[in-house]
């Protein structure tokens, strides 16, 4: 299954139309992560309310919000990416001062029945 965007950039040539499917999830949740919520909310998934809360302005030494927007990947990525199931989101300490988190997204790809990991940096 290819999302309407990823034909569009299949049929601009972007990328070749053999693309990968692990290469596709990770580029569809790279997309979930980079789409900012309409309001700033973070507690509902409305059919509006699609995105997350700007990650950068998330204090990065305050665990809990740091978490609830884990959770809250997990759930946009339950909903909007059924391609990857046992869906797990964990935040991973770095040694880097100004990025001290990773977001790690792992779950199982439909279809290879592997589990892979995608790494997300926490500050952007």
């Amino acid at each position: 299954m290819n999302y309407l965007f990823e034909r569009l950039v299949d049929a601009a040539g972007e990328r070749g139309a053999g693309a990968d499917l692990k290469q596709r999830v990770r580029d569809q949740v790279q997309r979930l992560v980079c789409t900012c919520s309409r309001d700033g909310r973070d507690e509902s998934l409305g059919a509006i309310d699609f995105g997350l809360p700007n990650v950068a302005e998330i204090n990065r030494g305050n665990l809990s919000k740091l978490d609830q927007y884990a959770q809250r990947l997990k759930q946009l990525i339950e909903r909007y990416e059924p391609r990857l199931r046992n869906v797990a989101v964990e935040l991973e300490k770095t040694d880097r001062l100004l990025s001290p988190y990773s977001i790690a997204v792992s779950g199982t790809l439909a279809g290879d029945g592997e589990r892979h990991t995608f790494q997300f940096p926490a500050d952007r």
